[in-house]
C-alpha cells in the first residue's frame, strides 16, 4: 500500500536513516515528517533521519503530543484504522495545505507540488520523500 523508496536526495547524497527502536528521546517540541512503507516507519525534521518498524513507532504514531507532518494524511488514517493501529497528532498535511494554498492547481502529487513550491523535481526513487515533504511543509506553511 505504502510507496517502497530509495533515500536519495535530489542531488544523489545519501539521506542516512539511523536504524533504532527506542523513539524516546524525539522532542515533542519539533514537527516530524511521517512517511512509511509496508515494513518500515521514516521519521524526519531538519537533522534528524530515524528509520524504525510499526510496533517500534506505536507510541510515537498514537501519541498527540508528537506534532506529525503527512503527505495524504487520508491514505494514513484509513490504513491505520483497517488495520486496528492508532493515529494521533497530524498537524499538517501538505497535500490538503498545498490545496488550501491554491485550489486551481488542480494536481496535489508529489512531483507538481516539488515543481510548484520547490522549483525542483521530484523524481520518485532517487528523491527522499520525507525530506521532500519537510521542505514543502515550510514552505507551503507560511
Amino acid at each position: 500500500m505504502f510507496i517502497k523508496r530509495l533515500e536519495l536526495t535530489k542531488d544523489s547524497e545519501q539521506i542516512e536513516y539511523q536504524d533504532t527502536s527506542d523513539l524516546s528521546s524525539l522532542d515533542a517540541e519539533k514537527a516530524y515528517v511521517f512517511e512509511a512503507t509496508d515494513t518500515d516507519v521514516y521519521i524526519y525534521t531538519d537533522g534528524i533521519a530515524l528509520r524504525t518498524n510499526f510496533e517500534n513507532a506505536a507510541d510515537f504514531l498514537s501519541d498527540r503530543k508528537y506534532k506529525k507532518i503527512v503527505f495524504d494524511a487520508k491514505k494514513y488514517y484509513s490504513y491505520f484504522s483497517k488495520n486496528g493501529l492508532e493515529l494521533n497528532g497530524i498537524v499538517f498535511d501538505v497535500m490538503l495545505g498545498a490545496y488550501l494554498a491554491d485550489s486551481t492547481m488542480g494536481n496535489y502529487d508529489l512531483e507538481r507540488l516539488t515543481s510548484a513550491y520547490l522549483n525542483t523535481i521530484f523524481e520518485e526513487g532517487k528523491t527522499d520523500r520525507a525530506q521532500t515533504i519537510y521542505k514543502l511543509y515550510t514552505a507551503i506553511e507560511k
